[in-house]
């Protein structure tokens, strides 16, 4: 199924928000990571929450099933892990994040004093390959930036 459309991009993050948010705030509380830029990431992975795999797997990123993924509990017919509650998800988010084998950690992702220096350390330190680096920051950063003006959250 197609991913529903919104008539701005405020809209598809108020409705992310509305259905996810209060989730998303519990799995990431003590995570260090900004409030707004989790919303955006996942607002731009999965169609505002409404892509299929977001609807159906609450896999709400695109994560394959590499076979230990916290929450995980089996794979999709597309072959995307199913996750065990919308929290197993974020969970997943915050592990993959946190992953030693990434730069995000030397490129500032707990150290950012504000939303745009996390969202440069998630970029520079490799989180996405397609776009790479800054090309996925400038894809990102509108949609923290509205979410800021939506929400008064800091970090989690």
């Amino acid at each position: 199924m197609a991913v529903t459309s919104f008539p701005s991009t405020i809209d598809g993050i108020k409705y992310f928000v509305n259905n996810y948010g209060n989730d998303l705030i519990a799995a990431l509380t003590g995570s260090g990571l900004y409030f707004a830029v989790a919303v955006a990431q996942q607002c731009l992975e999965s169609g505002y929450g409404t892509s299929d795999n977001a609807r159906l797997y609450n896999n709400f990123g695109g994560i394959y099933n590499f076979g230990s993924l916290k929450g995980v509990i089996g794979t999709s017919p597309k072959g995307f892990a199913i996750l065990s509650s919308p929290k197993a998800y974020f969970d997943v988010y915050v592990g993959v994040l946190h992953d030693p084998t990434k730069k995000y950690i030397s490129q500032g992702l707990l150290t950012a004093t504000t939303p745009q220096q996390q969202l440069q350390a998630i970029a520079l330190g490799g989180y996405c390959e397609a776009p790479p680096g800054m090309a996925y920051y400038n894809g990102v950063w509108p949609i923290v930036y509205k979410t800021l003006l939506l929400y008064n959250i800091g970090k989690l």
